[in-house]
This record gives C-alpha cells, structure tokens and sequence, in this order.
C-alpha cells in the first residue's frame, strides 16, 4: 500500500531513534535551565543581566521540553503508520493519508529518491552537552582585589577630607565587583547546547534517509516533510543557541577591553594623583590632623587656615584635590557605561527573538536562502564534517528562523 517497500524493523527502528532523540530533548532542556541559566556571580553592575539570562536559559528549556513532547506525537503516529499498513484496507488508506500534515506549497521541498543515503546517513551519539569547566576570570578578580587594597591602603583617608559622604572603594570598585569568567561560562555553556542540538538535528535526518529513500507515495511524502520540519527546526534551534553564544561573547570582549580600562585609571589615581597630594601633606606636618578637623564653607569646601601651610600649598592642594576629583568622576562614568553594555547585551539577546518571530509570519520566504546555497537537503551543513559548530562555515543568523518549521502541538 502507497509504496511502503521498507521492512517493518527499519520503522521500528525510527521509533527507536526518535525515542533516544525524545530523551536528548529532556536532558538538554535540564541543561538549559541548570546551566545556562546559572547567574552565579553576576553581582552588583552584572546583576542587571541576570534576570535575562534567567529568561533566555526558562525559554529555551520551554522551547526543548516542547520538543520533547512533539517528538512523541510523532513516535505515536509512526507507530500507527505501522499499524494501518498491516491492516491495508480502505479506512486505513484514508487514515494513514491524514496521519501527517500536508506539505506547504510555499517551500520548496523534494522528496527523498535512492540517491539519498549517499547524502548524509552517519548517526551522532555524542549530544550529551558537558558543564564547561570552572570558570576562570583571566586575573581579573585579583586585579580588583589590587586596587581596592591601594584605594584602602594609600587613598580612602585623602579623599575623605574632600568627600566624606562615600568611599572611593564604593565609588568605584563595588560596582564593578563579579565574577567575569560567568560570562565565558555562559558561553560556553551555550555552545555545548548548540552543538548538541546540532546532533539531534543530524540524526533525526539520518533515519528520515534511510526510510524516506524506499517509501513512497502521499503519505510517505507527508512523512518526510514532517521529518523535514523536524530537521531544519531542530537545526534552526541550535542557530538560536549559538546565537547566544555568540552574545554572550560580544558581551565578554566589550566588557573586558572597558573594565581594563577602568582598572588602568584606577592605578593611576592609586600612583599618581593621591601621591601628588600626599607630597603636599608630608611637607606641612600636622597639616592632614588640622584640615580634618578644619570647618567646611557653604560650598562644602574645607577652610584651610594659613597656620596650617603656606598659601602657595594651599592654592597647590586645594587645585590638586580638585583635579583628583575630577579623575574619578570620569573614572564613574567609564563604570556607568558597563551598565550601557549590559543593556545593549539585552537588546543583542532580545533581536534573536525578534528574527525568529518575523520569519514565522513567513518561513517559506526565509527558506530561499539556504535553498538557493544548495543547502536543502542537508543539516550537518551547519558543521560542514567537524565535530563541532564552524562559524566560518555557516552563519547561524542565517538559520535561525528554522525554529518556525518545527512541529506544532
């Protein structure tokens, strides 16, 4: 009946594969959810992005739990295919006729002939996405550590006879406290999402070959492009996660290039400017007892007595704090433009969903691309052959819209 000519334990054997896939799912949405939504250490200015890496780790462990439970729809539904073959009588053919959806016109799409198996037919095993390792923050914990104990050590007192209100250490170096190497963690993290996602996508493809290139017929031909839906979904899913990735990168590199700038500025206000002031107090004895005690002017500014040390060290001082105070107010703003970063890193995170959904008004359209590369009958183009995701071989924004051809409930 409608050219069905495979033997019933290769169908058995796709319920199989499907089965071991459904499993996949599972675990990845657990790691979706554990791992890449883990916001340890993202402290003080950082905790401005934890509540989107908490979104983004809740949606794509949605997105592979639903995953999960289409894939046993359509493990029930090949199992029935089974059945209404056995059966081969009228209502069956009709049946078996509406198992699967019917194929969108829009896309275009062909089916599997013998030549197939010759495309692609290798199974990957090697889904299971690892934790990455303890992350490590390049130094630059220590490098904070450091100038918090020479603000602590060589400038808190200084300063407090200009700005007693709030410490230098809370000025600057509180805020940019956290644990940096969770941003390569989180990278990390989602690279090993992606290319274990890529691996699904690749052995979902496998069986649809290896069934798909003897069964023939409407309903076999619904049936691939359902498996067609799966794969390119399925790889369309692992674009998203390296997507993230990819922000998550953006964001590490943007961060680490301003932070060690900051950190750079702070040195200087460590060595050079608290120094020049220390030289003016060292040279007037008894001069820092009497300025901290000294009454302060409506300005807010400490009237400094001439008993205290000539006007010229006075005039001195008073334009040396002044410009100190200057460096570490542009010092604040170089920490306020980390926030900016980390909101544009939200923004980065957010247009990924804004891709996907433009394409599902549409996704035939967005297919042109892939298919004009000649891409249409293949997922592992997005590894071209290596183990692991080849950035320079596919550009995963231009699949990510993929995800609309996933099955729906």
């Amino acid at each position: 009946m409608d050219g069905f000519t495979i033997a019933e334990k290769d169908v058995v054997g796709m319920c199989a594969l499907l089965r071991k896939q459904q499993e996949h799912f599972k675990k990845l949405a657990h790691y979706a959810s554990s791992v890449c939504g883990d916001t340890t250490g993202l402290n003080n200015l950082m905790s401005v992005l934890a509540p989107k890496v908490e979104e983004l780790a809740g949606w794509c462990s949605w997105r592979l739990r639903t995953c999960e439970s289409l894939v046993f729809s359509t493990i029930t539904d090949l199992e029935k295919t089974l059945e209404l073959y056995r059966n081969n009588d009228q209502e069956s053919r009709e049946r078996l006729l509406h198992l699967f959806a019917d194929v969108d016109a829009r896309v275009p799409f062909v089916e599997l002939g013998s030549w197939a198996a010759a495309l692609h037919s290798s199974y990957d095993d090697d889904w299971d996405a690892a934790e990455p390792p303890p992350h490590d923050d390049a130094g630059t914990g220590k490098l904070i550590d450091d100038r918090r104990s020479g603000l602590i050590a060589d400038c808190e007192e200084i300063w407090a006879l200009g700005t007693p209100d709030r410490t230098l250490v809370d000025t600057l170096i509180t805020p940019i406290t956290g644990d940096y190497g969770r941003l390569y963690w989180l990278k990390q993290a989602y690279d090993a999402l992606g290319n274990s996602t890529y691996s699904i996508a690749e052995n979902l493809r496998s069986g649809t070959i290896k069934i798909g290139a003897a069964w023939n017929g409407p309903a076999a031909k619904n049936f691939e492009y359902h498996m067609f839906e799966w794969h390119e979904g399925t790889g369309g899913l692992a674009d998203l996660f390296e997507l993230c990735s990819q922000a998550f990168q953006w964001l590490l590199e943007q961060i680490m290039v301003a932070l060690g700038k900051i950190l750079d500025w702070i040195q200087d206000l460590i060595y050079r400017h608290f120094p020049s002031i220390k030289e003016i107090l060292d040279r007037n004895p008894g001069s820092f007892d009497a300025i901290s005690c000294a009454p302060r002017t409506s300005s807010g500014v400490r009237w400094i007595g001439g008993d205290v040390m000539p006007e010229s060290d006075i005039k001195l001082f008073m334009k040396r704090m002044s410009e100190t105070a200057k460096f570490v107010n542009d010092i604040k703003k170089m920490v306020n433009e980390l926030e900016t970063l980390y909101e544009k890193a939200k923004e980065k995170i957010g247009k990924i969903w804004d891709l996907v959904g433009k394409a599902g008004l549409d996704p035939a359209a967005y297919l042109k691309v892939p298919v004009e590369r000649g891409q249409q009958r293949v997922v592992d183009f997005e590894r071209h052959g290596a183990h692991k995701f080849d950035p320079q071989g596919w550009n995963p924004a231009a699949g990510v819209w993929r995800v609309a051809l996933l099955p729906q409930l």
